[in-house]
């Protein structure tokens, strides 16, 4: 199952400057509790803001990490992707999820 650990939104419109936020909720399928984690991987000019990104997730329970981001205002006008690698005992994922940002002017 590739949809356990997602971004939500998928897709944000912005503007340079402004602050984003998205969820990145997981389902542990696992018949055991899970400490999952999320490390996005921000294009040039976007931050991560907050602290930390990882839940404790019961067996067969969902569970929601909120991820705020800032946008720089020298950001150019157009779509960028974010992905976010995961992790947990056992699993390491290289971008395994993403979402797409849009920015206007």
């Amino acid at each position: 199952d590739e949809q356990w650990a997602w971004f939500y939104p998928y897709g944000v419109d912005t503007r340079p400057g402004k602050e984003i936020a998205f969820e990145f909720r997981f389902y542990n399928h696992s018949p055991q509790t899970r400490t999952l984690a999320v490390s996005p991987n921000l294009p040039e000019g976007f931050s991560l803001l907050g602290g930390k990104l990882s839940v404790k997730v019961g067996a067969r329970q969902e569970a929601v990490v909120p991820v705020k981001v800032q946008v720089s205002n020298s950001v150019r006008p157009g779509h960028h992707i974010i992905t976010a690698d995961v992790t947990s005992k056992g699993i390491a994922l290289r971008e395994w999820s993403e979402a797409i940002i849009t920015v206007t002017e």
